[in-house]
């Protein structure tokens, strides 16, 4: 007996949507629930207070108020999470929530920051260390203005949200 092609075609395309949901399945459910099982690297999860800060030396002086509102999750070495810019460079009060999405590898995150709110725009990478005994992230924040379309580069301090009223 002879199968119709029509039969066939439908045939093989169900097999192609049933493969490329067991690999989506794989790759988003499976492997990041292996890695965090198997992971033994540090913790950087949870809420985190950020600030602008100078560099001096190798010390970074931070300002007195935050910046932003982070909070990371992280399942092995891959870091995703949101961050909430509450004070832009220049100093004035705004409000813009930014998705996360990096990885953390030997002490050092790596992220890009994506504007949540589709209407505005804004994005930028953070290369931070992880240093004091894990209580702060320390690096660059890159982005581009998204009120005067400069490039700006700032040193930034991350402190863990449980520990910045024990430090001021």
């Amino acid at each position: 007996m002879e199968t119709s092609p029509i039969v066939s075609v439908l045939t093989g395309l169900i097999t192609y949507v049933f493969v490329q949901f067991l690999v989506l399945v794989f790759n988003k459910v499976i492997i990041p629930w292996y890695q965090s099982i198997v992971y033994r690297g540090r913790n950087i999860e949870g809420e985190w207070v950020g600030y602008s800060a100078k560099k001096e030396g190798r010390a970074y002086v931070r300002e007195k108020t935050p910046r932003s509102t982070i909070h990371l999750v992280q399942k092995g070495h891959k870091i995703t999470g949101e961050i909430l810019v509450t004070k832009q460079p220049s100093g004035k009060a705004t409000r813009k929530l930014f998705t996360v999405d990096g990885l953390f590898y030997d002490n050092n995150l790596i992220i890009t920051l994506r504007v949540k709110d589709k209407r505005r725009i804004g994005g930028g990478t953070c290369v931070m260390r992880l240093t004091e005994d894990g209580k702060k992230l320390k690096g660059k924040h890159s982005y581009v203005s998204s009120y005067d379309e400069a490039t700006i580069s700032k040193d930034e301090v991350w402190i863990r949200g449980n520990l910045v009223t024990k430090e001021e």
